[in-house]
Parts: structure tokens; C-alpha cells; sequence
């Protein structure tokens, strides 16, 4: 299969020959081996290619859903925040909360990504899922700026790891392809 790179036709391997190339430099343990990632598609049923033609709608709205998902959940802790901090007496420890978290998003981003070389992305991102609601519920539900702290220090994790399998996603999704510049357009903060 060739392709063309700034100009210049280049060989590439098939999908299979990188998964094999991938787990031989990841890990020769089977057991280790990353999960299989689907197969890339070339064009949809009516011959356009895009980030939202039906061969990779799935995986944009996914990426899309989930980032959308850790986005909701910063924009609405921040927005309440100090709120929530004066009304459990936590307003001489408000930066520990944004602090925790971002110290928490790093630990989450380095397992997730460990774990995705491993295995694959599907894993990580499904616990960074479960992760993060449960930090959720936690910091919601607490009565104590220091059981608030604990919950929001709990999300940072699942934070780390739902941002970090959508790049992951879209690198592996379409790396092939022309279009992995337009997805990552899609999660680009600031927009």
C-alpha cells in the first residue's frame, strides 16, 4: 500500500502488519498483547471521506461524547466552586481543589496511556468513565470540604483518562488517513 506524504509516495504497511509490528515492540507476552483495533475503512457507502461519513461517525461521536462529557463536568464545577467552597467552609483551601485535580489528571493520563500500549484504548477509557462518575458522586454528595476534595481529587484520574483515549482513539482511528487533522480540530480546546 503506498501513500502520499508532502509530496513524496511512501510504502506503508497494511493495518495488520502495524498491530503486529506494535505488540513485537510493546510486548511479545500474548496475554499483553493490544486488544484489536477496527479494521480502516477506505471510503464510506457514498464515496466521501470526513470525520462524520458513516466509517467513522461512531468513533468521532464517541470522541465527541466523551470529551463533551469531561467538559460539562470542569465547566460546572468551575462555574460553582466558589460557591460550594464558602458553603462547606472551604475557602481557605480553594486552590487545593483545582490543584488536586490537575495532580490527580496527570496520574490518570500516564496509567491510561500505559494501559492503551498494553492493551488498547477501550479499557482505559471505560474505567476513566467509571473513575470519573464516581468522583462525581462522591464530591457531590459530600458534606465536608475535605470529603469534596477527596471526590474532586477521584476525578482526576478519570479526567486524565477519558482526554487522553480520545486523542488516543483518533491517532489509532485515523492515523491513516487525511482526516486525523480534522478530527483532532473537533476536540481542540477553546472552541
Amino acid at each position: 500500500m503506498t501513500a502520499r506524504v508532502n509530496g513524496e509516495e511512501v510504502s506503508r504497511g497494511t493495518t495488520a502488519d502495524m498491530r503486529h509490528t506494535f505488540a513485537d515492540a510493546t510486548d511479545s507476552d500474548p496475554a499483553h498483547a493490544p486488544e484489536q483495533a477496527p479494521p480502516l475503512p477506505a471510503e464510506n457507502r457514498a464515496g466521501k471521506k470526513g470525520v462524520f461519513s458513516g466509517a467513522y461517525r461512531a468513533l468521532t461521536l464517541g470522541v465527541l461524547l466523551s470529551v463533551g462529557m469531561v467538559a460539562f463536568e470542569s465547566l460546572g464545577v468551575a462555574t460553582v466552586l466558589p460557591g460550594i467552597a464558602k458553603d462547606l467552609d472551604g475557602l481557605g483551601a480553594y486552590g487545593w481543589s483545582l490543584s488536586a485535580l490537575m495532580l490527580a489528571d496527570i496520574i490518570g493520563t500516564v496509567l491510561a496511556g500505559r494501559a492503551a500500549d498494553r492493551r488498547g484504548p477501550w479499557r482505559p477509557m471505560a474505567l476513566g468513565m467509571l473513575v470519573l462518575a464516581a468522583g462525581c458522586a462522591v464530591a457531590g454528595a459530600a458534606p465536608s470540604w475535605l470529603l469534596f476534595l477527596v471526590g474532586h481529587f477521584g476525578q482526576g484520574p478519570g479526567v486524565g483518562a477519558v482526554m487522553s483515549m480520545a486523542y488516543t482513539m483518533i491517532g489509532l482511528g485515523l492515523s491513516l488517513t487525511k482526516l486525523s487533522p480534522s478530527a483532532f480540530e473537533c476536540v481542540r480546546p477553546g472552541q
